[in-house]
């Protein structure tokens, strides 16, 4: 048995235990296997440690997967440590209430500043493009003021935390108010405050002048942009107002003008079933295009109404199959050093005590989806809505439906159901991201010295 892949201290720290005789083990729900090759790994979902067993520890580990066994035979099969480590359990265990109660501690420990840390920032709800897939259909176009910009400023600067700023361009298409942004960050520089930003933007009203003003006076660091496959799919899905000026042309070379500037820019590729037979030859014009470009990288994103069909699993399926292909062709990068770690937060609308979102008209919402929500505030007024403010707030308890899931310490608690990004497949989601994770970590673990032996 060696360790493949080192956990997070502090989560290992918390829920280790000593094994008590006269009790019976099983197979932790947060314990996942893995054979491939004739390899055997075990991954614990809430340490993020990853074991590699010898094939009889594998047989060993495998009798506790069904009924459990006393304490005695963890002794006679050298399984102390797995115990010790919690990927073999009490019988008893109520697990979903011992990873809630880690996350609390966590949390706890963590603390919280008062303040902001991120802003995401609505300049308008207005987009020239008409999306087929768009969750904002039909919803009134709404530009920020001047006024509005100017409190929101102010805003920024009174509820910022120490540190730089980190402001999110979002909307509609946020490059429809340029205005906007330059006023918001010619406020923040003239008052001396640090800020970076990025952009959820369609990029086709990004030209070479306005990426050297986006990188200077915004202080553009990355931009994601969201693109549709093959220039066919592109144009019968975007459904431009003015196709003439604003199509597939025009984004590749936004996207080399923002890349040439050493912004990052990655591209969200929205697939569903209509178009994934076509997006092998999208890939390798696009590893043409930009595969020797390190700002740019590319990832597949499944439309929500795709992972909600009946066709999902196929779906998501060739989706991770086309991963490799997408490091093949040099369109993946690498973001940085993934340090293993419990996740505490699922997404803004699970950490109000760090970030906010902010619409045209300054009013204050956990969440950048905005239809059908309820804002708890404004940046004129503060907390308007105090009950849904709090509500918001709160720790979150384990739905019932996600409390035997193996997978729920890389999701957390957060309930999603009714959110514009709840998918009914996200166990199936889950499971292959783990699957990918642990094959890759075959791939480029080879040398037993890299590991430590338990």
């Amino acid at each position: 048995m060696r360790i493949l892949r080192a956990g997070a201290n502090a989560v290992e720290t918390l829920i280790a235990q000593k094994p008590q005789a006269q009790r019976r083990y099983r197979l932790s729900r947060y314990a996942w296997p893995h054979a491939e090759g004739g390899r055997f790994l075990l991954l614990h979902t809430m340490t993020r440690e990853v074991l590699e067993l010898t094939a009889a520890e594998w047989a060993a580990v495998s009798r506790f997967r069904g009924d459990p066994l006393p304490f005695e035979l963890l002794v006679h099969s050298g399984l102390l440590t797995l115990a010790e480590k919690r990927y073999l359990v009490e019988e008893d265990c109520d697990e979903a209430r011992g990873y809630a109660l880690a996350l609390f501690l966590l949390n706890t420990m963590h603390g919280r500043k008062p303040g902001y840390t991120g802003y995401t920032i609505l300049p308008t709800t207005g987009c020239n493009a008409r999306c087929v897939y768009c969750y904002e259909a039909g919803m009134a176009a709404r530009t920020m003021t001047e006024a509005t910009a100017d409190r929101l400023a102010d805003f920024i600067c009174e509820t910022k935390r120490e540190g730089p700023a980190k402001l999110r361009w979002f909307g509609g298409e946020p490059l429809a108010a340029v205005p906007v942004i330059r006023r918001i960050c010619s406020a923040l520089e003239r008052r001396g405050v640090d800020f970076v930003s990025g952009m959820v933007t369609n990029a086709s009203l990004m030209t070479p002048a306005l990426a050297r003003e986006a990188k200077e006076r915004w202080h553009l660091r990355e931009a994601q942009v969201s693109l549709d496959g093959a220039r066919e799919d592109y144009a019968a899905r975007k459904r431009y107002a003015q196709p003439d000026r604003h199509n597939y042309d025009g984004v590749m070379l936004a996207i080399r003008s923002l890349a040439e500037l050493d912004i990052r820019v990655r591209l969200r590729v929205n697939v569903d079933m209509d178009n994934l037979s076509r997006l092998d030859g999208f890939l390798e014009e696009m590893a043409a295009e930009f595969g020797g470009m390190h700002a740019v990288s590319l990832y597949l994103a499944p439309l929500f109404q795709a992972q909600s069909g009946t066709d999902s699993a196929p779906l998501l399926e060739t989706v991770f199959a086309l991963r490799d292909r997408i490091r093949a062709l040099g369109l993946a990068r690498a973001e940085g050093e993934n340090k293993p770690t419990l996740r505490l937060r699922y997404c803004m609308a699970d950490g109000l005590e760090d970030s906010v979102v902010i619409s045209p008209e300054g009013l204050l919402y956990a969440c950048e989806h905005l239809p059908g929500q309820r804002p708890w505030g404004s940046i004129f007024d503060g907390v308007t809505d105090g009950a849904l403010y709090a509500a918001a707030r709160s720790p979150r308890e384990i739905d019932p439906q996600c409390a035997d899931c193996p997978f729920l310490p890389r999701c957390t608690p957060f309930y999603r159901r009714g959110c514009p990004d709840w998918s009914a497949s996200c166990r199936m989601w889950a499971q292959l991201e783990t699957e990918e994770e642990l094959r890759l970590l075959l791939r480029g673990a080879e040398a037993d010295d890299d590991a430590g032996v338990l």
